[in-house]
C-alpha cells in the first residue's frame, strides 16, 4: 500500500483534489458493499468498467484521493485508472448504470434486485450531504439564502414536502453569481458608513466582476445595473444577507483602519490621528530659510494681506475636517479676478505645503461639475484641493447646495446612480480660483457667501516685476522649497 501511494502520488497535485474524508468504517462498509464484484467470478473487462464508474462517483462526491487509495487498497483495484479520473475527468466517465456494466453477453451477473442493492448502498455512502460546499443562511422558518461556488449562482431556496413527507427544495435564482472575496471597511469615523469591496464569480464573464469600495446599497445597484440578478424580487435582500454571511462567518476581511489619508480627530483618545502622512520636526535651519523664502515671495505681492489669508489658510487646511469634527465651522476660500493677478498661483502654493500637485488635487471645474465627481473628490484625503473656473456648479441647486453642506458639515449628502441617496464625507477643503465672482442667486446668496471667505484680484494686482524675473516653473520650485522646510 506504502510503494503504491508513492508511485500514484509523484504528481503532488492530484492528493489535493477532494474535500471529503472517508472514514475507516465507511470504507469498510464499502469494500464489503463491493467485494462480490471485485473479487467474484467476474471478467477483468467488466471489472475496469465498474472501476471506472467507481472512481467517476468519488470524483464527483468530493472524496479524497488519499481516501479513494484507501478504499482502492482494499478492492485492490486498477490505481491507473483512479489516478486518470482524479486528474482528467473530463475524459474519464462513463455513463453506464451498475446493471448495464454488469451484463454480459445480454445476462446479468447478478440478481437484478442484488445489483439495484448494491448500487444504492454505494450511493448512500458517496452521495454529497445537502448543501455540500455551499454557503447557507435562514431566512426564516424553511427558507435559507444558497451561495453555490460550484454552479456560480446564489438563491433563494424554499423547502417543502410532498405527501410523502420528502423534503424538496424549491429554488430562485437570485444573483447570477456568487461571492467569492470580501473586504469590509469599517472606518473609525463615526460618520463614515460600512463599505464592502466584493468579488463575485460568475459564468456570465470569464474575468471575476470587483465592486467597491462601495456601500451595499451601490453592490446590490451594480449587480443590478449589469444584468446579473434576474429575480429584482429577492434582489436586495439576497444581496445584504450574502455580504453579511461573510462577516458573520468570518470569511470577509474586516479593515478597521482609516483608508484616505490625512488627519482626523479621535474622541476616545482626544488626539489628532496622522494617516498616511509623514510628520518630521524641521530644523531650526529649515525654518529660517522657510521663513526667509516666504518673505521673499510675500514681496512679490502688492496686497500682502492677501497672500497672507491664504497662506494661513492653507497651512491649517488639512486640520479643518478635524475641526469640524468638533463642531468648528471654518470657510473654503474662494479668489477670483482677472487673468494673470496671482489667484491660480496661490492656490498652488497651498498644495505644494502639502504636497505635489496633481489631477486630484489641481483640477478644473469639468472634473467637479457633478454630485458624483464632487463626493469622489471629497473623500480622497483631508488635504485641499483647487477647483479653477468652477462655472456653473454653483448655478445648479443640486452641486450648489452639497457644497453648502460639505463646506461645514463632516458629511456631503448627494444622489448617486439609479437616484439612491448615499451619504460621503466630506473631508477635503476648497480653493476655488475663478475669473469672475460667485454668481447671484437670490436668496441662497447670503448663505454661500458666509461660507467662503472671498478674495477678489484686480488688474493692477499683477506685479510685472515678479512676471519679468521669476518664470511659473521658478515660482514653483521656490514654493516647493517653502514645503520642503516647513515639513
Amino acid at each position: 500500500m506504502i510503494n503504491i501511494t508513492k508511485k500514484i502520488t509523484d504528481d503532488k497535485f492530484i492528493t489535493e483534489i477532494g474535500t471529503r474524508i472517508l472514514t475507516n468504517d465507511q470504507i469498510t462498509s464499502l469494500n464489503y458493499t463491493l467485494t462480490p464484484i471485485f473479487k467474484g467470478s467476474v471478467d477483468f473487462n467488466t471489472i475496469d468498467k465498474m472501476t471506472l464508474k467507481i472512481a467517476g462517483m468519488l470524483r464527483k462526491n468530493d472524496i479524497n484521493f488519499e481516501s479513494a487509495l484507501k478504499l482502492w487498497a482494499h478492492l485492490q483495484a486498477n490505481i491507473e485508472i483512479l489516478s486518470n479520473v482524479y486528474t482528467y475527468p473530463e475524459q474519464n466517465t462513463t455513463i453506464l448504470s451498475f446493471e448495464e456494466i454488469l451484463t454480459e453477453n445480454g445476462e446479468l451477473l447478478f440478481n437484478k434486485n442484488f445489483i439495484k442493492e448494491i448500487e444504492k448502498e454505494v450511493m448512500n455512502k458517496l452521495e454529497l450531504p445537502k448543501h455540500h460546499g455551499m454557503i447557507i443562511r435562514c431566512m426564516g422558518t424553511n427558507r435559507n439564502m444558497v451561495i453555490d461556488p460550484k454552479r456560480k449562482q446564489t438563491f433563494y431556496e424554499k423547502i417543502k414536502y410532498n405527501q410523502k413527507g420528502e423534503e424538496m427544495q424549491d429554488e430562485t435564482l437570485v444573483i447570477d453569481a456568487s461571492l467569492d472575496k470580501l473586504t469590509v471597511f469599517d472606518s473609525p469615523i463615526s460618520e463614515e458608513v460600512r463599505k464592502f469591496k466584493a468579488v463575485f464569480k460568475t459564468n456570465l464573464k470569464n474575468q471575476p466582476i470587483t465592486v467597491g469600495p462601495a456601500t451595499l446599497t451601490e453592490v446590490y445597484n451594480f449587480l443590478l445595473e449589469s444584468g446579473y440578478i434576474p429575480s429584482t424580487r429577492f434582489g436586495k435582500d439576497i444581496t445584504t444577507m450574502s455580504l453579511n454571511t461573510f462577516v458573520k462567518n468570518g470569511l470577509a476581511e474586516v479593515k478597521t483602519e482609516i483608508e484616505s489619508p490625512g488627519f482626523y480627530f479621535n474622541d476616545k483618545t482626544n488626539e489628532i490621528l496622522v494617516v498616511k502622512y509623514t510628520l518630521e520636526d524641521p530644523t531650526n535651519d529649515k525654518l529660517e530659510k522657510a521663513l526667509k523664502l516666504l518673505k521673499e515671495f510675500i514681496d512679490w505681492f502688492p496686497d500682502q494681506d492677501k497672500i497672507i489669508t491664504v497662506f494661513k489658510w492653507g497651512l491649517i487646511s488639512p486640520f479643518i475636517y478635524p475641526m469640524k469634527q468638533r463642531g468648528a465651522d471654518v470657510q473654503w476660500l474662494y479668489l477670483y479676478g482677472r487673468g494673470g493677478s496671482g489667484k491660480t498661483t496661490l492656490g498652488k502654493m497651498v498644495l505644494y505645503l502639502w504636497g505635489m500637485p496633481d489631477e486630484n488635487s489641481d483640477i478644473g471645474g469639468s472634473g467637479f461639475n457633478s454630485e458624483y465627481r464632487i463626493g469622489n473628490r471629497l473623500q480622497q484625503s483631508t488635504f485641499p484641493i483647487v477647483v479653477n473656473e468652477p462655472g456653473a456648479i454653483f448655478e445648479n441647486i443640486n452641486t450648489r447646495d452639497m457644497l453648502k453642506t460639505a463646506s461645514q458639515q463632516k458629511i456631503s449628502r448627494g444622489k448617486q446612480i439609479n437616484g439612491h441617496y448615499s451619504t460621503i464625507p466630506a473631508l477635503a477643503p476648497v480653493i476655488f480660483t475663478s475669473n469672475q465672482p460667485l454668481p447671484t442667486i437670490g436668496d441662497d446668496q447670503e448663505a454661500l457667501i458666509r461660507r467662503f471667505v472671498i478674495q477678489s484680484f484686480g488688474y493692477g494686482e499683477k506685479n510685472q516685476k515678479m512676471i519679468k524675473k521669476h518664470s511659473d516653473k521658478l515660482l514653483i520650485l521656490k514654493i516647493c522649497k517653502i514645503a520642503d522646510y516647513m515639513d
